[in-house]
């Protein structure tokens, strides 16, 4: 990774990223407002369904890459001992695939359902951390020292959003994340999140995101079905309650999923979903304005210090700026830290 990328494909990048992060924020508000008083596991079957639907109109557009055939990659989950065929390795992969994103889905929603989505989304921002030695192990990607920095300095950003609890004592952030539900659920998530990601590129590496796209689409909405009627979910109550936000949200995750497989060619998985989880700064300026959530300006500075997490993933290895940003977000981060007033203790999750 350490050629520079050509003009015209940096463009591309810069253009596929920025429509994953717009379209993943755009998601999670109007599907938190989608699940709204409802059903958790009827809603997240619905947002799939139409979610499928996006990524299968693409997929017409794209026929001859869902037709073209798997290529080889890699030994399949590091183990030289297993000798498989491509669509048997390709089966394998989407089988734990499909699962980790349908518990990691049930998570999240339920996270969005019962807490702000200025606390929820924050959380993520811990998969690229957990994606370092992930990407080692499933992808064979060596981490490089801007990786591990950036990574570090994410982390950091997303404990500054509970600034204020450092007046209590260094661990009380900590003891938050573990108090509120919806907390540990998006922290579950983003570990789910550390195991698919690298599976969905393996998945892209070895199709195409059109033929990837179409079958995770397609086996979540399986899992989906045999979930909602083993559990006699109240699908058409759940649809007629809130129709209009339940399919806009599951065309933006159709649209958000495409992006994110795209993105997968065009850069490294630490990047890529690095960059995704800096939409924590849109998402928690709709939080303020479209749910008035309160503890805004604590969130800011941790996007903002997120922000800078990722110019450091993107710094080349052994470029000054690396150390430039990341001491400058570390910099922020402990005067933010050591200035927290004594006595402000928000009560988060309110």
């Amino acid at each position: 990774m350490g050629e520079r990328m050509p003009h015209g494909a940096l463009l591309v990048t810069i253009g596929v990223l920025a429509a994953m992060v717009l379209t993943n924020c755009l998601k999670d508000v109007v599907g938190k407002v989608a699940l709204e008083g409802l059903d958790v596991l009827s809603v997240t079957f619905w947002l799939r369904v139409f979610s499928f639907v996006a990524v299968a109109t693409y997929g017409v557009t794209q026929l001859p890459t869902v037709r073209a055939p798997l290529r080889a990659t890699a030994v399949p989950f590091g183990m030289e001992v297993l000798h498989l065929s491509n669509e048997s390795v390709f089966t394998a992969y989407l089988l734990l695939d499909v699962v980790g994103i349908a518990l990691a889905a049930l998570l999240y929603y339920r996270a969005l359902q019962i807490a702000p989505l200025s606390l929820c989304a924050p959380f993520l921002a811990f998969t690229p951390v957990l994606l370092v030695p992930m990407s080692w192990i499933i992808l064979h990607e060596t981490p490089t020292l801007p990786k591990l920095l950036g990574a570090m300095l994410v982390v950091i950003g997303s404990m500054l959003m509970y600034r204020q609890m450092f007046a209590v004592g260094f661990l009380a952030p900590l003891r938050a994340i573990v108090k509120e539900p919806g907390s540990r659920y998006s922290l579950l998530t983003a570990c789910l999140f550390s195991l698919t990601n690298p599976i969905d590129k393996k998945l892209v590496l070895m199709s195409s995101p059109a033929f990837d796209a179409i079958a995770y689409g397609a086996g979540l909405v399986v899992v989906f079905a045999i979930l909602t009627t083993w559990q006699h979910s109240p699908l058409m109550k759940t649809f007629r309650a809130r129709p209009k936000a339940i399919v806009a949200a599951g065309l933006l995750d159709g649209i958000a999923l495409l992006a994110l497989l795209v993105a997968y060619r065009y850069s490294d998985i630490v990047v890529t979903i690095s960059v995704k989880r800096t939409g924590i700064l849109i998402a928690v300026l709709f939080g303020w304005l479209v749910f008035k959530e309160r503890d805004i300006r604590d969130r800011l500075l941790g996007s903002g210090v997120m922000l800078l997490g990722v110019l450091v993933l993107y710094t080349p290895e052994g470029s000054s700026w690396c150390w430039v940003l990341f001491l400058t977000g570390l910099i922020i981060g402990c005067v933010s830290i050591i200035t927290t007033k004594c006595g402000k203790v928000p009560v988060y999750g309110i």
